[in-house]
Parts: C-alpha cells; structure tokens; sequence
C-alpha cells in the first residue's frame, strides 16, 4: 500500500518537473523572439493577459527585456513600443498568451 502511494507521488513530482521544463522553455522561446523582433527593428503581435484576467491584441515594437518590480513582486518584464495605444508600455512577458511576427 505504501509503495504505491509513493509511486504515485513519484509520478506526479516527475509531472510537474515535466511541466516546469515545458513553461522554461516556453519562456525562453518567446525571450529569444522579442530580442530578435528588437535586434531586427520588427513589429510584432501578442495577445496579452492583462491583470483582470482579460484579454488583449496588441501591436508592439520591442525596446527591452529586463527584470522589473511591481509593489515589491519582481518579473521578467517588456518595454515595449504599443501602437494601440500609442506610447511605451510594460508587459509581463509571463502573461503573453500568444507572439507573433506581424506580416508586412
């Protein structure tokens, strides 16, 4: 009975790595694109997850990507140029839904 509650847990601690892993790369993926949108002076497109669970289209150029704080809670963070709403923003690159290179 003990064994197979401790293998159960085994599989399930060996789950969330697996989901760890999968969320660091997807991580990852979208930091290498917003450098490259940035080092190429593209414009690209996101759905982002705004803070009341909310989603939201934008078009944005990328400036930088760098750790932030918000009231004492840091996070990896996007300065961005947002042409919807027309000036310089911050997002959480945590909450992008979605990245895309906008089509010419």
């Amino acid at each position: 009975m003990i064994e197979k509650k401790l293998e159960k847990l085994k599989n399930e601690i060996e789950q969330i790595k697996a989901n760890a892993n999968i969320e660091i790369g997807k991580r990852m993926g979208k930091i290498e694109m917003l450098e490259e949108a940035f080092q190429e002076k593209q414009i690209l497109e996101i759905v982002y997850l705004k803070a009341k669970d909310e989603k939201s289209k934008r078009l944005i150029r990328p400036l930088r990507v760098e750790e932030m704080e918000y009231k004492g809670h840091p996070f990896l963070g996007l300065y961005a140029y947002c042409f919807t709403r027309r000036q310089n923003r911050v997002f959480n690159v945590d909450r992008i839904l979605e990245i895309s290179l906008k089509a010419n």
